[in-house]
């Protein structure tokens, strides 16, 4: 058997709201399943196999990085602030993603033009309501947003059968 990797790359943008305790004693909040609900997340956008944007964002704002390996998947995580998403949506605006395509995926193929523009103007709505709705969150307000980008990479081995001769006696 001969062994071979196979990458495959999936990325979210999420929005988690933390709602602070009021009051001294805190305040009723929210009940599910007889547990307070201190936070949620909000689906911001996806990204299936977008590795140029990985990339950037991996070596841009490495110092935000959180990691977690576990078999065959890795998964990152990058907390970002209203600036650095400016920074990554002015970056695929002037259309100045790395080439990441190599470092990634393993597919002879790469996407067509077509396929890139609709990705890239998808990636510029996703990172313009994210920034929208992170300044939602007001001075005093009772509630923190926060964006985070996490990346799911499975690394998984693909068998192949060699075929073997097999000599009759």
């Amino acid at each position: 058997m001969k062994r071979n990797q196979i990458m495959s790359l999936r990325a979210r943008l999420y929005g988690e709201k933390i709602i602070l305790p009021q009051g001294n004693p805190p305040k009723s909040r929210i009940i599910e399943d007889g547990f307070e609900v201190v936070s949620m997340q909000l689906k911001l956008g996806y990204w299936i196999n977008h590795p140029d944007l990985h990339g950037y964002i991996i070596d841009k704002f490495s110092d935000n990085i959180f990691h977690e390996s576990e078999g065959y998947q890795s998964i990152v995580k990058v907390y970002l602030s209203a600036d650095e998403m400016s920074d990554i949506l002015w970056t695929i605006e002037e259309d100045m993603l790395p080439d990441c395509y190599d470092m990634f995926i393993s597919s002879s193929s790469e996407p067509m033009q077509s396929d890139l523009q609709k990705e890239r103007s998808r990636s510029m709505d996703i990172f313009t309501q994210a920034i929208q709705w992170k300044a939602k969150m007001g001075f005093g307000t009772t509630v923190l947003h926060r964006v985070i980008y996490e990346a799911e990479i499975l690394n998984v081995p693909i068998l192949r059968e060699i075929k073997v001769e097999q000599i009759n006696e």
